[in-house]
């Protein structure tokens, strides 16, 4: 397993490990909302820090896709290219998109 560590290049790492999968699967992990809270955590601490964020998964492909894809959302950018350009773990993006908006009504509500 590859494994980052933080360094004067490297100011933050967020690890999870979940299975690029879209329903459960006996032995497999599933991605769910405390991971996607964990992302949208990761996002937020460091959106004003850093100017890039590396997404790594063994693949390359669907899963870190998808979390690209919702960071570019989350940070205002335009996504569409990750969706043009391959097809990202819908399940994923739905979820961190779901935990997104859950914790944006509940910041409304707040106030």
């Amino acid at each position: 397993m590859c494994s980052f560590t933080e360094n004067q290049f490297c100011k933050g790492v967020l690890t999870l490990i979940f299975d690029d999968i879209v329903t459960e699967v006996d032995g497999a992990v599933l991605f769910d909302d405390e991971m996607a809270d964990e992302i949208l955590d990761f996002i937020e601490e460091h959106k004003a820090s850093v100017d890039t964020l590396l997404i790594h998964c063994y693949a390359g492909q669907s899963r870190s896709r998808a979390v690209g894809a919702f960071a570019v959302e989350m940070l205002g950018g335009d996504n569409s290219k990750y969706f043009e350009e391959g097809t990202p773990n819908q399940y994923i993006y739905d979820v961190l998109e779901s935990a997104w908006v859950r914790r944006q009504l509940s910041m409304l509500l707040a106030e």
